[in-house]
């Protein structure tokens, strides 16, 4: 009896197992590989997408961060210009100096402008 149990289950097994290794008909083959195909063509577009718009995002705030240094250099520029302008007028007196520091004044409010048209420009 135990022999025959045995002898049962062994069979069994191999059943199962010759079902494991049984090819399928041509036509499912054909079937799933081209399910297959078609999954991974649409794996491959959506990381395709998903990668192309991160890259559209991090180089739009790449352009931002580099519009920021420019304009934060260029403000500092028209400033440290300003001051340097309005020391050389200090070394003048009556029409002369209010000339010289109107003349400092103006160029500095046009660099203060170009400035921020440029950063307009570039974050637009």
């Amino acid at each position: 009896m135990k022999n025959a149990c045995l002898s049962l289950v062994a069979a069994a097994a191999l059943g199962v197992l010759g079902a494991c290794n049984r090819a399928e008909p041509p036509a499912e083959v054909s079937k799933d590989v081209s399910q297959a195909r078609h999954d991974a063509a649409q794996n491959v577009a959506e990381a395709d997408r998903k990668g192309t718009e991160k890259v559209e995002n991090q180089a739009a705030d790449v352009r931002k961060a580099e519009a920021d240094r420019e304009y934060k250099v260029a403000m500092a520029k028209a400033k440290g210009d300003y001051d340097i302008a309005a020391q050389k007028c200090e070394g003048m007196s009556g029409q002369a100096q209010s000339d010289c520091k109107k003349a400092a004044d103006t160029r500095y409010e046009q660099a203060k402008a170009a400035a921020k048209a440029n950063y307009d420009r570039a974050t637009s």
